[in-house]
């Protein structure tokens, strides 16, 4: 088991009171599987999947990551467990404006103490993996979205983690770069990465084989396909 959640529940304060965001989430996650959270506006999915991620930490209950509880993990053993087993992927992108394509994927290299050649090779490799390697050298503002969000793809594989988490990949696409993304998804995925995407659009949950739908809080459905 790659995941689990056994009765999560997240409770924000604000200035009115407590607000229940997840209220009691189970949810087990194989090594290997491609799936969408799916749900509307404020239904708890990014909650979801900033607690998968190590973003945040439940109110209650617990997660447990490659079968080890996370509760009591200190912030280092937290950002650990970031930079070396989970890749993110957002709707924003989220590239250092200053910085070529390449030198973005680098990032998450250099933080790990990766040496500088050695950086650059595997850097230039994953701008290849995503059809990118043309333009190692232009600016993410010498981009266009899809581009942008291949490179965002490269920087998240830079350490090989086995666990993606995609936030609305598509969401600032056109729909044929979107299909180009989520092709992209799949091939990771059948090559032994699991995926894990946040959307509210059906046609990028149905490129997925298991569509796991959220409301007010709660799963109210897990559905599997093939």
């Amino acid at each position: 088991m790659l995941l689990e959640f056994r009765g999560v529940k997240k409770v924000y304060q604000n200035g009115g009171g407590a607000f229940p965001a997840l209220k009691g989430v189970d949810l087990r996650v194989e090594e290997g599987e491609m799936l969408s959270i799916m749900g509307p506006s404020g239904s708890g999915k990014s909650t979801l999947l900033h607690l998968l991620g190590l973003l945040d930490r439940p109110t209650e209950g617990e997660y447990l990551l490659m079968g080890k509880p996370t509760s009591s993990l200190s912030e280092e053993e937290r950002a650990y467990l970031r930079n070396r087993f989970i890749g993110f992927v957002f709707q924003a992108f989220f590239l250092l404006p200053r910085l070529s394509a390449v030198e973005n994927v680098e990032v998450p290299l250099a933080y790990a103490g990766v040496p500088p050649q050695e950086r650059r090779r595997r850097a230039l490799a994953l701008l290849e993996r995503v059809g990118l390697l043309d333009k190692a050298k232009s600016l993410p503002n010498q981009l266009s979205g899809g581009q942008r969000q291949r490179v965002a793809i490269a920087r998240a594989l830079a350490l090989n983690p086995p666990l993606l988490l995609a936030d609305e990949p598509t969401g600032a696409l056109d729909t044929r770069t979107g299909e180009e993304i989520m092709a992209l998804f799949q091939e990771l995925n059948r090559e032994g990465t699991t995926v894990i995407i946040v959307t509210h659009e059906p046609m990028v949950a149905e490129k997925t084989r298991r569509i796991v739908r959220v409301r007010d809080g709660e799963i109210v459905a897990d559905e599997r396909r093939g």
